[in-house]
């Protein structure tokens, strides 16, 4: 309804009575002064009062509006329509023209295409008496709105009457064979042609999901920007739904350290403080929910200090009660005797509850909680719009911060006019609302934007994202009764939504050079995506056409797909209980020939063993030829990570440890994600080994002042460097700096600065202090690096030759691997902390429990022997942790820790292992618990992997669809993994023949149910 309010004022119509008369006016000639084709002018008309199209609408509208009006003036008293009253004084009163200065040759109108009734008669007086020229993108050499122009058709009618002739011309590098394709669209009568894509520049991508949609984008971003010839700003990402695709651009492109800026709006929800604020309102519901606490808490701009509220309480409490509700979770921490974190959480939940039905007390006491919860002040340290890569995000909080001050604000004002109740409920609606701007373009940086604000722009090299009919832009839904006064005449028009999209996307192809098109084919949660209309029909020109000699005016001929939709459509409303009958419908298919056929039967009775949830040889049974395909000689010792992939799923072990395939991480130059890893690596390896007196001496920190350590971690870093080739590209550059920034002195350190600052410390340097905080916290010292058995490469520890059998309830296994680093604490006899750097993800505590990752207990489980064997002292394995290094502002030295709070405990003084941040989440109470995992666990499972693997059965995963992670497998196109018949499947299984995680089976680890293998 405002809108249309904005549309009548920019109009000229400001008042209730003007607006009444200028809709019984609409569809009239109007003003002589003003021309009647541009801008109608009612003022002066004589209304029809009675059988105007519009006066049920001018009657309900202008009473609107008085409504409207006299609640804004008493709101706002200052309240002026200045742009419209300026245009308007000029055009009535013959002084548009005259303000244009004297030296004014001739007028240049550049992405004019939507235009307002006053804009367009401006246009039109200055047009008659200077020389004027409108710069207007076309796809067409005419102006008469043909095809994909459609969406600027109005425009072009507006400057057609002005008097506007044609001068249309196209640089010398057009591919005129792409415009040729794009002018295709919505013109039935061009001529059909068709084109390769190689001929016309553009290529067609299909990607499985809007993930893996931005991942494939972000690895030939990464290719492109390689080339000293390619430009960040040369590139362009365009995408059709931003509330999609906003979030995974961000986490995805700063993943592979594209540097990249939005041109973007954002719901204030999806920031940090509307999140916030949500989260407030969200308890003052009836029901108020432990997670919104849980949010609260997680909330990097909320400091619950000021009401006494402990986060690991808190969490306790949730883990502990049965629902989520907060009386319970209340009932919990009064149970454990958190009484001040509960006594906190009823004051917080009482402040944010509507005291009264007053809605301007309400907005007032929410301001004064988002003082209370530190919220302003963190806005405004929170980083600064000129750092790197995904730096938009300080923008749009502070963007949002100022959204929800005008919001809170104007619910003050205008409280008085509304009628009492549902507090938060406005608030709510209000604040959902609220679009937020982010950081303004930036010189330099990727450019990414949604379709709709893509217009008058062109890229050497473009991405379009998201081309579905669900996410393309389409016409907007419009009431009957406010339709009617759009339609009634142009001076109430209103722009078409889905006509300008498609002819934004027409201007983007014939503009741009290298156009990447790219239709994701379903969601995450497996719905399947159409292909937008407009794809379509640009895909009937831009592939090769099938030659065929049948004369044209013979029947259609029916096709295989044909055969195989009739058959399709057909089939899905059958039940077969053989597939000998799923298939008695295409015996007789005489379209299809023999070769064709008998595939389709193949297929369908692949389909109907596949989809039943007992096992089948179609599932990867292969033990009749296990010993062709996988002779018993290739199948041992097993590294962690081959037992992690069957662990995960015995499909990928197949693919990748017996035919050889390897996982597609996408192409990458320069420096890869794996290299980079390697020399991360390598780097810290190197480092602790400088510094370590003899190969089973433990390192103490405490011997090096810090200056002397930075050194140490430089060279290393230095040292290794010729490691990742040539640093001389962007990327290169950029990886290399967030690696070594901050590090000793710029004198010595080429990457000491990132990116024009000296302040900020890059990956090795946020190492280094975890290292000094972390050795103060506990008795562990890293001890052996990149420490090796029966793997006897350059730059490792080689700590046995052989490999190390494990004895098993299910027979010996043997394994070998190279262990990132262990930690020791010394003594008579000595514990070991196995730690494994993670450049990339992380696994979780409960991978390790639950048994899909096995690395960091087996590695316990063999270094035990190994290490008494070298040192003649017993060892027993405390711990094991992975030390997260994704990059300098995600780091972590103690995730997804694996030990026992005896292991972290410090009542008796400093702890044997660095405690995690919330030890109450350790999965053992004791070290006797914990070693049962590593002696009698490990090696059960370590039997049944191998088991399953002589028995040749490699199904796809048995783990839940959300656990499986298949959307991210490079397999995933010859996999027919079932989720919905995972637990009959398993039910179904012989357990002393398959592998079966408890993560898979959905239950926690009992160590009961593991039989002793020695000495605990």
């Amino acid at each position: 309804m405002q809108g249309l309010f904005s549309l009548l004022e920019y109009a000229g119509y400001s008042s209730s009575d003007a607006i009444e008369h200028a809709l019984h006016c609409a569809g009239t000639m109007g003003d002589e002064r003003i021309d009647p084709e541009l801008y109608g002018s009612f003022r002066d008309e004589e209304p029809d009062t009675l059988n105007g199209a519009l006066a049920e609408q001018a009657t309900t509208v202008s009473d609107l509006y008085s409504a409207y009006r006299e609640l804004r003036d008493e709101i706002h008293p200052s309240w002026t329509a200045e742009a419209p009253e300026q245009y308007l004084e000029l055009l009535d009163q013959e002084l548009l023209v005259d303000t244009l200065p004297a030296s004014v040759d001739a007028v240049i109108l550049d992405g004019l295409t939507r235009l307002a009734p006053a804009e367009r008669e401006a246009i039109a007086r200055i047009a008659r008496n200077r020389p004027t020229v409108a710069v207007v993108p076309l796809v067409h050499d005419s102006m008469s709105g043909t095809g994909i122009d459609l969406g600027v058709k109005r425009a072009l009618q507006v400057f057609l009457s002005i008097g506007f002739t044609l001068d249309y011309s196209t640089p010398t590098s057009t591919d005129h064979e792409r415009i040729d394709a794009v002018r295709s669209l919505q013109t039935p009568t061009h001529t059909e042609s068709t084109y390769y894509p190689t001929d016309v520049g553009i290529e067609w991508l299909e990607p499985s999901t809007e993930r893996e949609e931005v991942r494939t984008t972000a690895r030939r971003v990464r290719e492109l920007l390689a080339r000293d010839s390619v430009k960040p700003a040369d590139i362009g990402i365009v995408v059709t739904d931003r509330s999609t695709y906003r979030g995974i651009l961000s986490e995805t492109l700063t993943g592979y350290d594209v540097p990249f800026t939005f041109t973007n709006d954002i719901g204030i929800e999806q920031t940090l403080v509307g999140g916030a604020l949500e989260t407030l309102l969200d308890l003052a519901d009836d029901d108020p929910k432990g997670s919104s606490l849980g949010a609260l808490c997680s909330n990097v701009f909320v400091s619950l200090s000021d009401f006494d509220i402990d986060a690991p309480s808190l969490n306790s409490a949730r883990d502990n009660a049965s629902t989520d509700s907060l009386p319970e979770i209340l009932e919990e921490l009064e149970e454990a005797g958190a009484t001040e974190t509960a006594e906190g959480i009823v004051r917080l939940n009482d402040a944010v509850t509507p005291a009264d039905d007053s809605l301007a007390e309400y907005a007032r006491s929410l301001r004064e909680m988002l003082s209370r919860l530190g919220i302003e002040d963190a806005v405004e340290g929170y980083g600064s719009p000129d750092e790197p890569t995904g730096s938009h995000r300080p923008a749009y909080e502070k963007s949002a911060w100022s959204s929800i001050e005008t919001v809170l604000s104007s619910l003050e004002t205008i409280a008085p006019h509304l009628p009492d109740g549902d507090q938060p409920g406005r608030v709510r609606r209000a604040l959902r609302a609220e679009l937020v701007g982010g950081p303004d373009q930036r010189d330099g940086y990727v450019r990414v934007l949604p379709l709709a604000e893509a217009e008058m722009t062109s890229f050497d090299h473009l991405f379009v994202l998201g081309l579905t009919s669900g996410y393309f832009p389409s016409e907007q839904d419009t009431m009957a009764f406010f339709g009617a006064i759009n339609d009634a005449d142009e001076e109430f028009s209103r722009a078409h939504t889905g006509r300008r999209a498609r002819y934004i996307l027409g201007t983007l192809l014939t503009g741009s050079g290298n156009v990447v098109l790219s239709t994701p084919r379903h969601t995450v949660d497996g719905t399947e995506h159409v292909p937008a209309p407009v794809v379509s029909e640009l895909q009937e020109s831009v592939q090769a056409p099938e030659e065929s000699e049948e004369p044209s005016d013979r029947a259609p001929i029916v096709s295989a797909e044909d055969v195989q939709r009739e058959y399709a459509t057909w089939a899905g409303d059958q039940q077969f209980d053989s597939p000998t009958r799923a298939v008695d419908g295409l015996n007789t298919a005489e379209a299809l020939s023999d070769d064709a056929q008998a595939f389709a039967i193949q297929g369908l009775n692949t389909a109907w063993r596949r989809s039943r949830p007992e096992l089948t040889a179609h599932d990867a049974q292969i033990e009749e030829i296990l010993d062709d395909v996988f002779p018993a000689w290739r199948r041992g010792p097993y590294s962690p990570s081959a037992l992690e992939d069957y662990a995960r799923c015995p499909f990928v072990f197949l693919a990748k440890r017996v035919l050889g395939f390897e996982e597609d991480y996408g192409e990458e130059n320069d420096i890869s994600r794996a290299d980079r890893g390697t020399y991360v690596h390598d780097v810290l390896a190197e480092f602790y080994r400088e510094l370590r007196e003899d190969t089973h001496v433990p390192v103490d920190l405490n011997r090096f002042d810090e200056d002397r350590l930075e050194d140490a971690l430089l060279h290393a870093a230095l040292d290794r460097l010729d490691t990742l080739g040539d640093v001389e590209t962007l990327f290169a550059q950029r990886t290399v700096t967030r690696l070594l920034a901050g590090l000793g002195s710029p004198v010595d350190n080429p990457y000491y600065g990132t990116h024009g600052s000296d302040d900020v410390r890059g990956l090795f340097g946020r190492f280094l202090d975890e290292e000094l905080a972390a050795h103060e916290s506990a008795q562990a010292r890293a001890t052996y690096f990149e420490a090796a058995i029966n793997l006897d490469y350059e730059d490792v520890e080689l700590l046995q030759d052989g490999p190390v059998s494990v004895d098993t309830p299910h027979g010996q296994v043997e394994v070998h691997g190279i262990a990132d680093r262990v930690d020791v604490v010394d003594g008579d006899s000595r514990g070991i902390h196995v730690r494994d750097y993670k450049t990339g993800s992380t696994p979780s505590r409960n991978d390790v429990t639950l048994g899909t990752k096995l690395q960091l207990p087996m590695y316990g489980l063999v270094l035990e022997s190994v290490l008494e064997e070298e040192t003649g002292i017993s060892h027993e394995m405390l711990g094991g942790s992975y030390y997260k290094l994704k990059s300098p502002e995600d780091i972590g030295a103690t995730t997804a820790k694996v030990s026992s709070r005896e292991a972290v405990d410090d009542e008796t003084g400093t702890p044997m292992l660095p405690p995690p941040s919330q030890p109450w989440r350790l999965p053992f109470d004791s070290r006797r618990e914990f070693t049962r995992l590593v002696r009698d666990v490990t090696p059960a499972r370590l039997g049944k992997i191998a088991t399953g693997i002589e028995n040749g059965a490699f199904h796809p995963t048995l783990l839940s669809e959300d656990l499986a992670n298949c959307e991210d497998c490079s397999f995933r196109d010859t996999c027919d993994v079932r989720h919905h018949h995972q637990q009959d499947t398993i039910a179904g299984l012989d357990e002393t023949r398959h592998y079966v995680s408890e993560r898979a089976r959905d239950v926690e680890l009992e160590l009961d149910a593991y039989a002793p293998m020695g000495d605990d």
